[in-house]
């Protein structure tokens, strides 16, 4: 699917960005966006995504054109819609292409589409000591200043993140979102078993701690996640709980995040939406390598809470895949994550 924005006459060069990954990851990857449109406010600048996070590049200002790919693992060989997404690249002409991605199938679709000029993973070391986000900014080779690079414009005045007003009418304040999982279960029965899963009792204890203090509880997610929402909810107080789970689009989302007082979530693509609308955050943080991919935010509060054991972080290690229960995420205490949201909220 490829998207256009209204057309400026003044455009004197096209930039191509792509990062068809995760939610995270493509929200790592939009200070570079508007890095460049700042640097070459005349440039048109667009961008490969994948099509569940297409709808929420839309929403950047920044950005003139969206193209999506459903399927980014079908090799380009038995994919049309790769073969027919290089059909279209190769038709334009390009000033710079930043590929911020690893996987030489990325790079392998960009040179069927004839396209040069291309700065990527591939051949650019990534720097493990830095974040993401000065990594993708270093690969575009704009400066990596990451404190000052951090704003990520959403515009969400737009009408596609309407629609979901009403769950929250009503509700005392402080409001607070749960967000308790990260995914599709796969072979996990739920969510919070899973390696970056916090457990829902610990969910429960620390909701009902905020809500007899007069807090409301929203708990978000994906259709994947209903099943612990619905475990969570169900020992939580009804008139100061609603459920969101599987019923926002991610433009929604961001706009029911941007009205929150504070989100709790284990490692997530909605943290680092939380983190871009700059709503107060905390994350509970386990396996991941949390230097490179936490997220981080100009305009407020973002608390990481992680335990450290010796073998975390272990993604992409030995230990990930022999490991058993996920300790990391165990061992961080529902007390610590309640006496930081009072902090946060400002809570007796």
């Amino acid at each position: 699917m490829v998207t256009f924005k209204e057309n400026n006459p003044c455009h004197t060069e096209r930039i191509l960005l792509v990062r068809v990954g995760a939610l995270g990851d493509t929200i790592m990857a939009l200070p570079v966006a508007q890095a460049l449109k700042t640097k070459t406010p005349c440039s048109s600048i667009e961008f490969l995504c994948s099509k569940n996070t297409g709808s929420l590049i839309e929403l950047s200002p920044h950005i003139n054109q969206v193209y999506t790919l459903h399927h980014r693992n079908i090799p380009y060989g038995f994919s049309r819609e790769k073969q027919k997404l290089a059909r279209q690249l190769s038709e334009q002409k390009y000033s710079q292409i930043v590929l911020m991605e690893s996987s030489p199938r990325f790079l392998k679709l960009l040179s069927k589409s004839d396209l040069t000029k291309i700065n990527s993973y591939v051949e650019f070391p990534f720097d493990s000591q830095l974040h993401s986000i000065e990594n993708n900014l270093r690969l575009a080779g704009l400066k990596t200043n990451l404190m000052g690079s951090l704003e990520i414009d959403l515009n969400l005045a737009t009408s596609f993140c309407y629609g979901l007003e009403e769950h929250i009418q009503g509700l005392k304040k402080p409001l607070v979102g749960i967000h308790p999982g990260y995914g599709p279960p796969r072979k996990k029965s739920d969510q919070t078993s899973k390696l970056k899963g916090w457990p829902r009792s610990s969910f429960i204890k620390v909701s009902r701690a905020l809500q007899n203090l007069g807090a409301s509880i929203l708990i978000t997610g994906s259709k994947h996640d209903l099943p612990d929402a619905n475990y969570i909810a169900n020992s939580l107080q009804p008139r100061q709980t609603r459920i969101l789970t599987g019923k926002t689009t991610l433009p929604q989302l961001a706009r029911i995040l941007s009205h929150l007082d504070l989100l709790i979530s284990v490692d997530s693509g909605p943290a680092h939406l939380c983190a871009a609308v700059k709503t107060p955050l905390i994350v509970l943080w386990g396996p991941a390598k949390w230097i490179e991919t936490r997220p981080i935010s100009c305009g407020a509060t973002v608390m990481i809470l992680r335990t450290h054991l010796p073998c975390s972080p272990c993604y992409d290690q030995p230990p990930m895949k022999t490991c058993l229960r996920n300790s990391c995420m165990e061992l961080i205490r529902p007390e610590e994550v309640f006496s930081t949201s009072q902090k946060i909220l400002n809570l007796p």
